[in-house]
């Protein structure tokens, strides 16, 4: 007996599936995209000035009102030749912030399907 469309009888490869999107691939790709911006905004906070670094400690300084900074002088481990002062210590654990909020991000959006 000939199957009838509706009928339920079809096979998987008679399946319709809708249109199908390519994804990219490599640099273009979400997850490359998302990974990136979330390492170079704690980066850029750092560098700038708009994050705590190992050279700008974040709170008051004891004795000199709330909006003194605390210079903390002598060599750095890992410094360089920046002059704001960033160091190795600063882009290991800036890098390490932006790693921890892409995964996040990357996790919370493969989760609800979105990526």
């Amino acid at each position: 007996r000939p199957s009838t469309p509706g009928s339920g009888s079809r096979t998987r490869s008679q399946t319709p599936r809708g249109p199908r999107r390519a994804r990219p691939r490599g640099a273009a790709a979400a997850t490359n995209i998302i990974m990136c911006n979330s390492i170079a905004w704690p980066m850029f906070a750092g560098r700038f000035g708009l994050a705590p670094t190992e050279r700008r400690p974040v709170g008051p300084v004891a004795g000199e009102g709330s909006l003194a900074s605390m210079d903390m002088g002598g060599e750095s481990i890992g410094f360089g030749v920046d002059p704001s002062g960033f160091t190795l210590v600063d882009v290991i654990a800036l890098a390490s912030l932006g790693h921890v909020l892409g995964a996040g991000t990357c996790a919370g959006l493969s989760a609800i399907g979105a990526i």
